[in-house]
C-alpha cells in the first residue's frame, strides 16, 4: 500500500470519525437547545412588542379622535396607521428599548426572588415539595409513622390514624433525583435554589434519554444513521417534548427513558452467546425494569408488551424448529438449530427470573405477578359509575378523552412520516437472518408496541407518549435501508456515486420531518422540528408573581394547620409554595371531594357551603362514611348528611341522636360539626372556564346515578324490579327508565348537567335613564344578546327581535353588598343575568340560571356581597388580567347580616310587547307595560329566544345599541 493510499483511507477514516460523532452530538444538541428554551421565555419578547405596539396606537387614536372630530372611523384608522407607522420610523431606538425593558418586565413576573424561572405546569410541584421533604427530613412524606409514611397535605381534614400510610420510603424516583443534584451542585459550590435543579432535571433525563435511543437505534439497525435517526425523533417528537421540556419535572420522560433501556438490554439478552452475557444483560434488564416501577405507576405496559412478544416468539422458535426438523435430516442440520433454541429459551427465562426478583424487591411479589393483569385494570378508568353512587372524575380529564388514528398520524409528524415508520416495522423482516433468529422478536416487540399503543390512543389522547419508542424504532429501521440499500438503487437508476445517493436520500428523510405535513383531516401542519421549536417557544410558567406571592401570603399568616380549599387543579401549587394541605389535588382528584367541592360553589345557600366546608375540614368524608356505616344505604347517607350540614351543632345533635342514638350521633358530630381549622378558600379566574365541570359534579344527582349503576349491572327484568321496590316506580315508569338508561350514551350528561358562565368576565353596560340599563354582547358578526334592566324593579328582559322581549329566567341584581334575586320559572329565556352597580357604572355577566346566584358568583364576580361568613383575605390581578380572590372563613361570625335577598316573584308574564317600550324610548324611557300572553306564543318564542341569536333583527338592534 502506497504512502498516498495509505494517506487517503486515513483521511476517509477521519472524516467517517468526524460523521459518526456528529450523527451523535446533533440529536443531543437539538435536544439541549429545545428543553432550555422555555427558561428564558422567549415568548415574553412578542408579549412585549404587541403590548408596546398597542400602546402606541392607543396614544395616537386618542390624540388624532380629538384632532380630527370630522372624520369617519375607517378614515380616522387609515391616518392613526399612517400616523404610527411614521412613530416607528423616527423613534425605532426608542421603542425597542421599550419593548425590551416590557419583555423583561413579564419575565421577571415569571420567575421568582433568585432569578428562576417557575416551573411551567402544575403536578412539577408535587415532585418539587416531596424533593424538599427529602432534603429536610430524609424521605418523600410528611411524617414517619409506626405504620409507615404519610403525606398530611392531601385529604385536609383526615386524621392521621384515618390515613393510609406507604410502606416505602421511595414513592417515586423523581424527587430523589432532584433532591439528590441539588445537595452535589451546592456541595461543588453551585449557588442554585431547589427550583432550578427542578427545572433542569427533564433536561437532564431528556439527553440521557436521546443517548439511549441512540445506541437502540443503532443496535437494531446496525448503522449510526439508524441511531441518528432515533436518537433525532426522540429529541423532537412534540409530544414527549411537551411533557418533558425544561420546567416540566414530571414522570412522563420516564416513558421515553425506560422503555428505550428496557429494549436496549432485550435485544442484547438475545444477542448474547455467552452465559456470562446473558446473565449481565438479564440482571440489568430486571434492575432497570425494578428502577421503573418507582418512576411511573404504568411500568406495567412496557413490561407486559415485552412479555407478548417474549412468548410469540417463544411458540413461534419452537413451531420453526419443528418445522425444520422435520424437513431436514439432523444431519443437514446438525445441532445448530435445537441449540439456538435452547438458547433463547434460556435467555427468557433468564429474563423473567432476574426481573421476578428485582421488581419483588422493590415493590413486592405480588405486583410482579400481577402485572400482566394491569391492563386490564385501565379500561375501567373512564367508567362512570364503578360499583358506587360518586362521580368519577376522571370522565373530565382531558387527556384520558379518546383519541383517534387522526390524531396518531397528528402527534407523529404527519401521513408521511407515520408512513415512514410504518415501512421500518416492515422492514425488519427483510433484514438477513430476521426469519430464524433473534431479530424476529425485536419485529414482534416494535409491531405489537405500536398496535398496542394504538389500541390505547381510542382510550386517551394522552397515550399518544407510549408509542415514542416504537415509532422512534422504526425510523432508524427504515433510515438505515433506505439510505444504505436505497442509495445502491438509485446509483444504478440514475448513475450517480453512492455516496452521494446516501446525502440525498438522508436530504430527503430530514426534509420529512421539517416539512410541512399533512394529517388525517387533510390539513397541514408544520413538521416535526418546527412544530417543536413553536413547542419550545410557545410553552410559558402557569405559576406568576400573583400566585406565588398569594400563596406565600397563606403560608405567612396562616396557622399551620390551616386548610386550603378551592377547585384540585392547583392543589399542588397550594402544598409546595403555602405548605398547607388541601381538600384534593390532581393526584386524589377522583374521590366524594370532588362532589362536595362542586357543590359549596354551586349552591346559593351560605349555610350550606360553609357546612360543606367545615364537615371536609373536620373530618374529610368520614361524616358520610359514618353515616353510611349506619344505615348501610347510600341514598340514605346522603340525604341525611345533606339534612345536619345546614344545622348548628345542637340542632344536628338532636337530629341524629333520634335517629341514630347519642353514640352515633356524637362520633358523626365529631366529622361534621367540629370546631374547624382555619379554612381559606380561593376563587380563581381559571375556574370560571371549569364551571361546567366542578358545577356538573356539584350538582350530581345521586338517585339517577344509583339507578343507572343498578340498572347497568342487572339483568332487564331484575332491573325493573329494583326501580320499583327502591324508588317505588310503578310498572310502566319501571319499563321506561331501564329502557332510558341502556340506551344512553354519555352517562354524564343523563345524571347531571353541566352549568357554565357563557360570558367569562363582566361586560359594561349603558345606562338609559335612573330605572333602566341596556346591556349588550356581541359574540360574533351575527351572535348576540340584547338585555333591557329595569334596576328598580329588579327584572331583565332579553331581547327576542325588535318587536318583543322576553323577562329572563334569574336576573340577580348586586348592589352596595346587597344581592337581590328574581326567578322567573316558566321564562323561556333559560339563562341567568348577574348585574353589578359599582361607582355609579352597570355591569353584567351572563350564565346557566343555576350559577348566577351561586356562591362562587358572589365570591368570584361580586366582591363577597351577600355573604357573611367569607372575609377578603387577599386580592391579586396576574400580568394577564387574572383575578385571584383568597378568602378566609369566618365561622362564628359577630353578626348576620340581611344581604341576600330572594324578591317575592307575582304575576308579571315573561313575554313582553316591546312596541310600547320602543315608542318609550324616543323620549328616552325603556319599558312598559307587560301584556298577557297565551302560553302557545311562549312555547312559540321559545324557538327563537336562545341567547345566542343568529337574526337580521339580532344584528340590527345590536348595531343600533352601539
Amino acid at each position: 500500500m502506497s504512502e498516498e493510499t495509505s494517506k487517503q483511507r486515513k483521511k476517509q477514516d477521519d472524516t467517517k470519525v468526524v460523521i459518526n460523532i456528529l450523527l451523535f452530538v446533533v440529536p443531543l444538541l437539538i435536544c439541549l437547545f429545545l428543553r432550555v428554551t422555555p427558561y428564558y421565555i422567549p415568548i415574553a419578547d412578542q408579549w412585549a412588542h404587541q403590548t408596546v405596539y398597542n400602546s402606541l396606537q392607543a396614544q395616537v387614536y386618542s390624540r388624532l379622535q380629538s384632532s380630527y372630530p370630522g372624520l369617519g372611523p375607517q378614515e380616522l384608522q387609515d391616518v392613526v396607521k399612517e400616523e404610527v407607522n411614521k412613530v416607528i420610523q423616527e423613534q425605532g431606538a426608542e421603542l425597542a428599548q421599550a419593548e425590551q425593558q416590557t419583555a423583561e418586565a413579564f419575565r421577571n413576573r415569571l420567575r421568582n426572588d433568585n432569578g428562576t424561572t417557575y416551573l411551567l405546569a402544575i403536578d412539577p410541584y408535587y415532585y418539587l415539595r416531596n424533593a424538599q421533604n427529602i432534603l429536610e427530613h430524609g424521605y418523600e412524606a410528611d411524617i414517619k409513622t409506626e405504620r409507615g409514611y404519610i403525606d398530611t397535605h392531601i385529604f385536609g381534614g383526615l386524621p392521621i390514624s384515618a390515613r393510609n400510610a406507604a410502606p416505602d420510603k421511595i414513592q417515586n424516583i423523581l424527587p430523589w433525583i432532584e433532591a439528590y443534584l441539588f445537595r452535589i451542585l451546592n456541595f461543588l459550590g453551585f449557588n442554585i435554589d431547589l427550583m432550578a435543579v427542578a427545572f433542569f432535571t427533564p433536561v437532564i433525563l431528556g439527553l440521557l434519554t436521546v443517548i439511549i435511543a441512540f445506541f437502540v437505534g443503532k443496535d437494531i439497525s446496525k448503522s449510526n444513521i439508524g441511531g441518528f435517526f432515533v436518537a433525532l425523533y426522540v429529541a423532537i417528537h412534540p409530544f414527549l417534548l411537551s411533557r418533558s421540556l425544561g420546567g416540566f419535572a414530571d414522570t412522563d420522560i420516564f416513558n421515553a427513558l425506560f422503555p428505550l433501556a428496557l429494549i436496549f438490554f432485550f435485544f442484547k439478552l438475545l444477542e448474547s452467546t455467552s452465559l456470562k452475557k446473558k446473565l449481565l444483560h438479564s440482571a440489568l434488564f430486571g434492575l432497570v425494569l425494578a428502577i421503573y416501577t418507582k418512576a411511573w405507576g404504568g411500568w406495567w405496559y412496557t413490561f407486559d408488551l415485552i412479555l407478548l412478544s417474549i412468548v410469540i416468539y417463544a411458540v413461534y422458535r419452537i413451531f420453526f424448529s419443528f418445522i425444520l426438523f422435520k424437513k431436514h435430516s439432523r444431519r443437514t442440520l446438525g445441532s445448530n438449530v435445537p441449540g439456538k433454541l435452547s438458547s433463547d429459551l434460556i435467555s427468557i427465562g433468564l429474563l423473567l427470573l432476574f426481573s421476578c426478583i428485582f421488581v419483588s424487591l422493590f415493590i413486592g411479589f405480588n405486583s410482579f405477578i400481577n402485572s400482566p393483569l394491569a391492563a386490564l385494570r385501565g379500561t375501567e378508568l373512564k367508567a362512570v359509575s364503578k360499583g358506587t353512587i360518586w362521580p368519577n372524575v376522571f370522565t373530565t380529564v382531558a387527556e384520558l378523552n379518546p383519541g383517534d388514528f387522526g390524531s396518531i398520524v397528528q402527534n407523529n409528524g404527519g401521513w408521511l412520516a407515520v408512513l415512514v415508520a410504518f415501512s421500518g416495522i416492515a422492514l425488519l423482516l427483510k433484514r438477513k437472518g430476521s426469519i430464524i433468529g433473534p431479530k424476529m422478536a425485536q419485529f414482534f416487540l416494535v409491531l405489537f408496541w405500536t398496535l398496542a399503543t394504538i389500541y390505547t390512543v381510542y382510550s386517551g389522547v394522552r397515550f399518544n407518549l407510549l408509542i415514542v419508542p416504537a415509532f422512534a424504532l422504526a425510523w432508524g429501521i427504515a433510515s438505515a435501508v433506505i439510505i444504505n440499500q436505497g442509495s445502491l438503487w438509485v446509483k444504478k437508476l440514475i448513475d450517480i456515486p453512492e455516496k452521494t445517493a446516501k446525502v440525498v436520500l438522508f436530504a430527503l428523510l430530514l426534509l420529512i420531518l421539517v416539512l410541512p405535513q399533512s394529517t388525517a383531516g387533510g390539513d397541514t401542519q408544520s413538521g416535526m422540528l418546527p412544530n417543536a421549536i413553536n413547542t419550545a417557544r410557545g410553552h410559558t410558567p402557569q405559576m406568576a408573581d400573583a400566585w406565588f406571592e398569594t400563596l406565600t401570603k397563606i403560608k405567612e399568616e396562616s396557622e399551620e394547620d390551616a386548610i386550603i380549599n378551592s377547585w384540585w387543579d392547583f392543589g399542588h401549587w397550594f402544598k409546595a409554595i403555602a405548605d398547607r394541605p388541601v381538600t384534593l389535588d390532581g393526584g386524589i382528584q377522583n374521590n366524594p371531594q370532588a362532589h362536595w367541592l362542586g357543590k359549596l360553589m354551586l349552591t346559593n345557600d351560605e349555610r350550606l357551603s360553609v357546612g360543606i366546608l367545615r364537615m371536609l375540614d373536620c373530618g374529610a368524608t368520614l361524616a358520610y362514611d359514618t353515616i353510611y356505616n349506619l344505615t348501610n344505604d347510600d341514598l340514605e347517607a346522603i340525604d341525611t348528611l345533606y339534612k345536619i350540614l345546614e344545622m348548628d351543632r345542637d340542632e344536628a345533635n338532636s337530629f341524629l341522636e333520634e335517629k341514630f342514638g347519642k353514640e352515633d350521633a356524637l362520633r358523626v358530630l365529631n366529622y361534621s360539626h367540629c370546631n374547624p381549622p382555619e379554612n381559606y378558600f380561593i376563587a380563581s379566574e381559571d375556574m370560571v372556564s371549569k364551571s361546567g365541570v366542578w358545577a356538573h359534579f356539584g350538582s350530581w344527582n345521586f338517585t339517577k346515578a344509583k339507578m343507572f349503576y343498578e340498572v347497568k349491572s342487572r339483568k332487564i327484568d331484575e332491573a325493573r324490579e329494583f326501580l320499583k321496590d327502591r324508588f317505588n316506580f310503578s310498572e310502566v315508569d319501571a319499563a321506561n327508565y331501564v329502557t332510558e338508561i341502556r340506551s344512553v350514551e354519555n352517562a354524564d350528561y343523563w345524571v347531571a348537567p353541566w352549568p357554565s358562565y357563557v360570558t367569562s368576565d363582566f361586560t359594561l353596560c349603558q345606562k338609559i335613564n335612573d330605572s333602566w340599563v341596556r346591556c349588550m354582547k356581541s359574540f360574533s358578526s351575527n351572535q348576540g344578546v340584547v338585555l333591557n334592566i329595569n334596576v328598580d324593579d329588579m327584572r331583565a328582559y332579553a331581547m327576542v327581535n325588535q318587536n318583543t322581549q322576553l323577562e329572563v329566567r334569574k336576573f340577580v341584581f348586586s348592589k352596595d353588598d346587597e344581592v337581590y334575586v328574581r326567578n322567573k320559572p316558566d321564562s323561556g329565556f333559560n339563562y341567568g343575568v348577574v348585574l353589578k352597580e359599582e361607582g355609579g357604572q352597570y355591569s353584567f355577566v351572563l350564565s346557566d340560571t343555576q350559577l348566577a346566584d351561586s356562591m362562587f358568583t358572589r365570591l368570584f364576580f361580586l366582591d363577597g356581597a351577600g355573604t357573611n361568613y367569607f372575609n377578603l383575605f387577599s386580592h391579586k390581578t396576574d400580568m394577564f388580567g387574572n383575578d385571584i380572590y383568597v378568602w378566609k372563613v369566618d365561622w362564628n361570625p359577630n353578626e348576620i347580616k340581611d344581604n341576600f335577598h330572594i324578591v317575592e316573584e307575582d304575576e308579571a308574564v315573561g313575554l313582553i310587547d316591546n312596541q310600547e317600550s320602543t315608542e318609550q324610548e324616543e323620549e328616552t324611557e325603556v319599558g312598559g307595560e307587560e301584556d298577557q300572553t297565551e302560553k302557545e306564543e311562549v312555547e312559540d318564542i321559545e324557538n327563537i329566544s336562545s341567547i345566542i341569536n343568529s337574526t337580521e333583527q339580532m344584528n340590527l338592534s345590536l348595531e343600533n345599541g352601539s
